[in-house]
């Protein structure tokens, strides 16, 4: 992605037109048509601060420079931590829409996911019907009901 369309992503994702931006940031609206469409692709530092600061990202997340959450869905790493596409697709197609601290949630939330379904798993293929694996199932259990968590331990 570069430096243009990450700055249209982010600028789109908080819901500004080109003008809303081009104010806070100090910058005519012109400018940053031209810095959003590659005609001027080399921002002065000052600029690019201005754009990071308002936009509330680094510089380096707004170049997409070492940032994972800046480029593509990561549908690989998810998939390797377990995740099926059937599942995934779902993210993927809100990913382009998303800031890095919404794309930061979805990524820690699926990991807890994943991991969820790593647990489930090995008691599916663990525990014989109806006992517990105390190795994958602590004592206890926990009661989901509308409006409220319930969690029981053992000596409650």
């Amino acid at each position: 992605m570069t430096l243009g369309e990450q700055i249209k992503r982010l600028r789109k994702g908080r819901g500004w037109t080109r003008d809303d931006l081009a104010a806070r940031a100090g910058i005519t609206g012109a400018y940053l048509s031209m810095l959003e469409s590659g005609k001027r692709a080399n921002p002065t530092r000052d600029v690019l601060l201005k754009l990071a600061e308002v936009l509330g990202v680094s510089v380096a997340e707004l170049e997409g420079e070492d940032d994972p959450l800046a480029g593509e869905f990561p549908a690989a790493t998810l998939r390797e931590l377990g995740l099926t596409d059937a599942f995934l697709v779902r993210y993927a197609n809100l990913w382009p829409d998303l800031n890095r601290e919404q794309r930061a949630w979805v990524v820690g939330h699926l990991r807890i996911m994943a991991d969820a379904e790593r647990k489930i798993r090995a008691l599916e293929g663990r525990a014989p019907r109806g006992e517990p694996d105390s190795a994958v199932d602590p004592p206890g259990h926990l009661d989901i009901i509308p409006g409220r968590v319930q969690m029981q331990t053992s000596g409650n």
